[in-house]
């Protein structure tokens, strides 16, 4: 299920067009993108309350995902942050859940609830 992710993932990574700082997410296309990246995250916290996923395997796996999406400002502000971020409270969860599993190499963003 993540390889179909995979372009939003590369963009993501920390060399990505979208971590170098010059480019964020710009069309629907790529806003399309990552809501489906982070729905696909959003189901795995899910399964992690619904004991279907193990937090520490997901976590050891995934965490830097994770990571990287908080690391990206066009997308916590556009997301997680104001109006929108009541869309995204297994996403949030998820994170939180992270956060406290000391799996996160950062720390939340400020204005995440």
């Amino acid at each position: 299920m993540f390889k179909e992710h995979d372009a939003v993932h590369i963009k993501l990574r920390p060399a990505g067009d979208w971590q170098k700082g010059d480019q964020d997410p710009s069309t629907l296309d790529d806003w399309a993108a990552v809501d489906a990246y982070m729905g696909l995250l959003e189901r795995c916290e899910v399964l992690m309350r619904q004991k279907s996923l193990n937090p520490e395997v997901f976590a050891s796996m995934f965490a830097y995902r994770v990571d990287n999406l908080l690391a990206q400002e066009a997308i916590v502000g556009g997301k997680l942050v104001g109006d929108e971020c009541t869309h995204w409270a297994d996403f949030i969860k998820l994170a939180k859940r992270l956060r406290d599993m000391d799996a996160l190499h950062q720390d939340l963003p400020k204005g995440i609830r």
